[in-house]
């Protein structure tokens, strides 16, 4: 896993980690609301590595788009 860390002021303040990996697709991520637990989803990997190319974007806008509706997996 690769962690994404929110460094410059324009990234989201909503997420408190994030966490890719490339090769599988998927990513956790724990919320400022609860830093204790850790959600892990899926999405296509050509997603993830636009995110890692891009640093300048918000986190948790990325990761509000690429969960959608969907349930974690704990």
């Amino acid at each position: 896993m690769i962690s994404i860390s929110p460094v410059s002021p324009s990234v989201s303040q909503s997420v408190w980690t994030l966490k890719v990996n490339p090769l599988t697709g998927t990513f956790k991520v724990r919320w400022f609301k609860s830093p204790t637990e850790e959600y892990t989803y899926t999405t296509r990997r050509r997603d993830i590595l636009a995110l890692m190319m891009a640093g300048d974007r918000s986190l948790g806008q990325w990761v509000n788009y690429h969960t959608g509706a969907r349930r974690p997996r704990l």
